[in-house]
């Protein structure tokens, strides 16, 4: 029983661990704290990816291309093309083959 409660114990430090050594690396974040206005506590997802848990948090390079694009306009058609042919090409498939889930005409 020791055994398995000094194993718990362990385990269940080490995303905590995590998140203050990422938090260190980052350093402080700058800005408005929208939860804490709110009134939302944040948490550390130890369940996996769930939307009722906000999904998953994003990479910075998706970050930084969702706020590069929110201070443009492009028409969506164009758009979508676009990364058609982009996701063929990384693909290595001819963009006929790439599948279109939404268009907009």
């Amino acid at each position: 029983m020791s055994n398995r409660r000094k194993f718990l114990q362990v385990a269940g430090s080490v995303p905590i661990a995590g998140a203050f050594i990422a938090a260190g690396a980052t350093g402080p974040q700058k800005g408005r704290d929208y939860f804490k206005e709110l009134g939302v506590r944040t948490m550390i997802n130890a369940a996996g990816t769930y939307t009722a848990l906000t999904a998953s948090l994003m990479r910075p390079e998706v970050m930084d291309a969702i706020n590069y694009a929110s201070n443009k306009f492009v028409r969506l058609n164009e758009l979508h093309d676009a990364v058609g042919r982009r996701v063929a090409e990384l693909l290595q498939c001819e963009p006929r083959w790439f599948p279109v889930v939404l268009r907009l005409r």
